[in-house]
C-alpha cells in the first residue's frame, strides 16, 4: 500500500510497502535482495513474527541475517516500507516568519474577533472578553472562582467614551466618584469628603456634627409628656458614654446605662442609678445579674427570694446548643408531656431542638418517680434503654464498680471489677459471691473453697411438691439428682439418688471410690476387702497351708509370707474353703483358724477308686481391725493330700 503527504504522485514510490517471500530449500541464515528502511521491516517464519535484534539482524537496508538458520521447507516472508516524503513543506525559518507560536510572539497587525467570538484566558476559560451581538454590549466576564483585579501603576480612571470622567482611583490616594464629570464624593486619609448634601432619614448633616464640652450631652426631650419625666440625655463623661434620665431643668441626672470607653464594659443601673445590677464584663465576656463582678459567663446573684423564674403559658424551657456544631442540643422543660412533670431532653439530630424534636433522657413525673431513658417512670427510679441498660456504682478510691444490667433478654447484677458481691441484712453479710464465682452462704469469709459453701446448722431444700437438687454435666441437660418428689421411677416417697444417663453412681471416701452402682443396677465395690487364693494342698504334718497362687487381693490384705488374711476394718467376713482330690485313699483334717485358734475341724476322706471328691466349707466371722484368719491342718492324721484347695474371704458388712 502506498502513502504520501502532499499533492505530487511522484513521491508515492518512496512510501511503498514491499513484501518478499523466501521458500527455503536448504539451511541458510541470509536473506538477500531486499530494499527496506532500517527499523521499518517485519520478518515472519512459518507464520510466526520474529523479534528484531533477537531473532534477526536488519541494519543495512538490503539484506537480513537470521540468528537461527532457516531449514528446508520453511517459509520466510519479509515485509518492509520505505520512509514517507513530503511534497510541500515549510522550513523552520519559514514557519517562524509566517505563523504565531504558542510560546509567545509579536503581532505586527490587528487581531480581529467577530461578534460573540471570545478571547479566553485561563485553563478553564475563566476570563472572557467579547462583544455580545444580541445585547449590543461589550463584555468582560470573570467566570472563575477568584476576583477580577484591575491594576495600574498610576491612577485607574473610568471614563465614558468621549472623555468625561466617571471615577478616579488614585495610586495611594483618594477614590473619587463623579456625577456628570463633577467630583461628588472622595475618600480621605481620615474619612470621606462629600461635595454637596448628604440626606438620611431623620437627620441632615452638612459638614461634621460634633458635640464638644467638658461633659457633652445630646438631649432627647418629649415636650408632650408629664413634667419631670420627659428628658433623656446621652452624655460623654470622662471619656465614657452614659444614657441618663434628667430633671426638666437638666440639672440633676440619674444613670440608667453606661459604656466604659477603655474597657468596653456595659452597665445597667438599679432604680437609684448608683449601682450596676446588670453588668457586661467585656474582657471576660461575662454577664452579671445582681453583681458587677461576674465570675462566670452568666453570674446570677440574688440576695433573697427567687433567683431565676421562667414563666410560660405553655412550656417553660431552657435550651443549650453548641454553636460550634457537631453535637446534640440539650434542654430543660416543664409540663412538656404532662402537667407538673419536668424533663431533661436531648435533640434527636445535631443542632436540633431538644424539646420539640428530642428525647427525654431524665424525667421526673408528678408522683416523684424518676425516669432515665423513659418519660413514663413506673418506680422511684426507672432506667430504660433499647439495648444494654445499666446502673453503675463506682468507688474510685478502691477501683470497684458495681453494676445492675439488662441486656439481650438477660438481667445481671454484680461487679465489673475484681471484687466480690455481698448480700446483707441488718448490716451483716448473709451471702457472698467471690471473684471466682464461688458462693458462700452464712460463711462470713472472704475465702471460699468451692462453688457453694453453706455454713449453718440446717440447709433445707423445700417445695410443697417435693424438692430436687440437680447436677448438670452439660448446661441445660440433667445428669443426676437427689430428690424427694415424684420423678420418673420415683414415687416421691423417701429420698432418691439417681443418674439420668448411663453413667454409674459412685461412693468414695478419702478421695477414693469405694462402691459403684452401674446403669444396670449392679453394685460393685472396687476397694472392698476381698481375697481369692489357691493354697498348696499337699501337707502331711500339722500347720498352715502355704500360698500357691494369689488370684485376688483387693485392698492388699493377704500376707503371702504368713499365708493369712488380715482384717483392715472391724466387720463381718465370710471365709470359704473349697477344693477337690482324686488321690487314692486321701483323707485327713483341715480347719479355719482365727487369730491362731481353731474354729472347728473338718474331716475329709476319699476312698479308693471312687473318682474325684469335692468339698466346700464356709463360715462368717466377726473380725476386729487387725484380726486374721488362715487355713491349717490341725494334726498329721491321714495323707492330707488335696489336688486343689481354695480359700476366699469377703467382707459382709
Amino acid at each position: 500500500m502506498a502513502g504520501y503527504i502532499g499533492s505530487k504522485a511522484s513521491v508515492v514510490s518512496s512510501g511503498v510497502e514491499r513484501k518478499k517471500t523466501y521458500s527455503i530449500t536448504g539451511s541458510t541464515t541470509s536473506l538477500a535482495g531486499l530494499n527496506y528502511t532500517v527499523g521499518k521491516v517485519h520478518v515472519y517464519q512459518n507464520g510466526v513474527r520474529l523479534l528484531d535484534g533477537t531473532d534477526y539482524t536488519a541494519t543495512n537496508g538490503t539484506s537480513i541475517t537470521l540468528t537461527v538458520a532457516a531449514q528446508s521447507g520453511d517459509n520466510v516472508v519479509v515485509v518492509s516500507q520505505a520512509s514517507f516524503q513530503l511534497s510541500e513543506s515549510y522550513t523552520s525559518t519559514e514557519a517562524d516568519a509566517e505563523f504565531v507560536t504558542k510560546t509567545g510572539d509579536s503581532m505586527t497587525g490587528d487581531l480581529s474577533f467577530g461578534d460573540n467570538d471570545k478571547a479566553k484566558f485561563g485553563a478553564g476559560s475563566d476570563l472572557q472578553i467579547y462583544h455580545d451581538a444580541a445585547g449590543g454590549h461589550s463584555r468582560i466576564d470573570d467566570v472563575g472562582t477568584g476576583n477580577l483585579v484591575l491594576r495600574a501603576a498610576g491612577a485607574l480612571v473610568v471614563e465614558k467614551y468621549g472623555g468625561d470622567t466617571m471615577a478616579n482611583f488614585a495610586n495611594d490616594g483618594a477614590v473619587t466618584l463623579y456625577h456628570d464629570n463633577a467630583a461628588k464624593l472622595a475618600t480621605t486619609s481620615t474619612g470621606i469628603d462629600v461635595t454637596g448634601t448628604v440626606t438620611s432619614d431623620g437627620l441632615t448633616v452638612d459638614g461634621d456634627a460634633t458635640i464638644s464640652s467638658a461633659a457633652g450631652s445630646l438631649y432627647l426631650e418629649d415636650n408632650n409628656y408629664t413634667a419631670g419625666q420627659k428628658v433623656f440625655g446621652v452624655t460623654s463623661k470622662s471619656g465614657d458614654l452614659f444614657l441618663r434620665s434628667f430633671t426638666d431643668d437638666k440639672l440633676t441626672a440619674t444613670n440608667r446605662f453606661g459604656i466604659d470607653h477603655s474597657t468596653g464594659d456595659i452597665s445597667f443601673y438599679e432604680d437609684t442609678g448608683t449601682t450596676a445590677k446588670f453588668f457586661w464584663d467585656a474582657s471576660a465576656e461575662s454577664l452579671g445579674i445582681g453583681t458587677s463582678s461576674p465570675s462566670a459567663t452568666l453570674d446570677l446573684t440574688v440576695p433573697t427570694g427567687d433567683g431565676l423564674l421562667i414563666n410560660s403559658a405553655d412550656i417553660a424551657t431552657i435550651k443549650m446548643k453548641n454553636t460550634g456544631g457537631g453535637t446534640s442540643s440539650w434542654g430543660f422543660a416543664t409540663t412538656n408531656l404532662a402537667a407538673s412533670d419536668f424533663g431533661i431532653y436531648q435533640s434527636n439530630s445535631v443542632g436540633g431542638d431538644p424539646i420539640t424534636a428530642g428525647t427525654a433522657r431524665m424525667y421526673f413525673n408528678s408522683s416523684g418517680n424518676v425516669g432515665i431513658g423513659t418519660s413514663s417512670p413506673s418506680a422511684s427510679l426507672h432506667i430504660s434503654k433499647s439495648d444494654d441498660a445499666r446502673l453503675v456504682l463506682t468507688d474510685t478510691g478502691d477501683s470497684c464498680t458495681f453494676m445492675v444490667r439488662s441486656d439481650g433478654g438477660n438481667t445481671s447484677i454484680g461487679t465489673d471489677t475484681a471484687h466480690p458481691v455481698r448480700f446483707m441484712t441488718n448490716n451483716s453479710e448473709r451471702m457472698r459471691i467471690d471473684t471466682s464465682g464461688n458462693v458462700g452462704i452464712g460463711t462470713g469469709s472472704s475465702t471460699l473453697s468451692a462453688k457453694l459453701v453453706v455454713s449453718g446448722p440446717n440447709t433445707i431444700l423445700h417445695d410443697n411438691g417435693g424438692a430436687t437438687l440437680r447436677f448438670n454435666k452439660t448446661l441445660g441437660t440433667d445428669t443426676a439428682f437427689i430428690a424427694n418428689r415424684s420423678y420418673n421411677f420415683h414415687d416421691g416417697n423417701g429420698l432418691a439418688i439417681a443418674t439420668q444417663d448411663s453413667n454409674p453412681i459412685r461412693f468414695a471416701t478419702n478421695n477414693t471410690e469405694r462402691m459403684r452402682i452401674d446403669s444396670s443396677g449392679r453394685v460393685t465395690t472396687p476397694y472392698q476387702p476381698q481375697v481369692d487364693v489357691l493354697l498348696n494342698g499337699t501337707r502331711t504334718s500339722a500347720g498352715t497351708f502355704q500360698t500357691s497362687s494369689l488370684y485376688v487381693d483387693q485392698g492388699n490384705n493377704w500376707n503371702s509370707s504368713t499365708h493369712r488374711f488380715n482384717a483392715p476394718v472391724a466387720a463381718r467376713y465370710r471365709v470359704t474353703l473349697s477344693g477337690y482330690t482324686n488321690y487314692t485313699n486321701s483323707y485327713g483334717y483341715f480347719a479355719i483358724y482365727k487369730n491362731g485358734a481353731g474354729t472347728g475341724v473338718i474331716h475329709f476322706n476319699h476312698a479308693w477308686g471312687t473318682g474325684h471328691s469335692m468339698f466346700g466349707y464356709n463360715r462368717v466371722f466377726y473380725l476386729a481391725a487387725g484380726d486374721y484368719v488362715e487355713a491349717k491342718r490341725p494334726n498329721s492324721v491321714g495323707s492330707g493330700h488335696f489336688d486343689a484347695l481354695y480359700m476366699t474371704v469377703e467382707l459382709m458388712g
